[in-house]
């Protein structure tokens, strides 16, 4: 743990920074080169959360990773911002713990401020209940994965868990409204493509988020058959869920 003194006076500042209360439904220009994508939108709880941990008088460096671990949009927000810290995309997976460590609180803090909740959906709360399953599915692949990884002397946990939980992001433009013409006309699997590249994402990830095995690498071919696995599993014990967007 590390000491964190913040003013004595100082209180949770969530919503204070006018980010963090728009939803994430962004409308991209058409043939926008290097138009950076924004970020999935953060549960509101796990912001909060993360704010008070980033608040404490003592910082707890596994409770931060956890709380960064359980959520699809903040986990997003650190591998990019992680790789603006380097020159290139990275390959392989990294901790996340090992992330937060080299990252350090000042910049953490700085993720915070650019995060964004769901505040409102096209759709209304059909939008947000949406949202809300699409989140729990990516969790659920998330820890089925990092189980089915601890039987494996070819996959690491944290990378399957990872992998699992962002399998499916390229349903997000579809889940959360955001129009991206150039992407409208194409399978989630290559809008997964589309945002990984366009957030930096380490290649391994690149090649599980488009979802072709036949186009994984050779590094990516373990991982992937663990968390297709997982996101089958997850989809069977789901009863009664129903997410053609990302179903291939």
């Amino acid at each position: 743990m590390l000491a964190n003194r913040p003013d004595d006076k100082s209180a949770l500042k969530f919503g204070h920074q006018g980010q963090l209360l728009h939803a994430t439904q962004p409308v991209l220009p058409t043939g926008a080169q290097g138009f950076e994508i924004p970020c999935p939108a953060v549960k509101p709880g796990v912001l909060l959360f993360f704010e008070m941990l980033l608040s404490s008088r003592v910082i707890d460096l596994h409770a931060i990773t956890e709380v960064i671990r359980t959520d699809v949009g903040l986990t997003v927000h650190l591998l990019r911002l992680a790789a603006k810290e380097r020159t290139g995309r990275a390959k392989g997976l990294v901790d996340i713990e090992d992330i937060v460590v080299l990252l350090g609180i000042n910049r953490l803090k700085g993720l915070l401020e650019q995060a964004t909740v769901l505040s409102g959906h096209p759709r209304g709360e059909a939008g947000v209940s949406t949202y809300d399953r699409f989140c729990m599915h990516a969790r659920l692949t998330a820890l089925i994965a990092e189980e089915l990884a601890s039987e494996t002397a070819t996959v690491r946990q944290e990378d399957a868990y990872i992998a699992g939980l962002l399998r499916h992001v390229g349903a997000i433009p579809f889940v959360l409204g955001w129009k991206i013409p150039e992407l409208e006309s194409v399978d989630t699997g290559e809008v997964g493509d589309y945002l990984a590249r366009n957030w930096r994402l380490p290649d391994v990830l690149v090649d599980i988020i488009r979802g072709d095995r036949e186009d994984c690498g050779s590094s990516s071919l373990a991982l992937f058959d663990v968390v297709n696995t997982a996101d089958n599993h997850a989809f069977r014990l789901e009863v009664g869920c129903d997410y053609p967007a990302i179903q291939e």
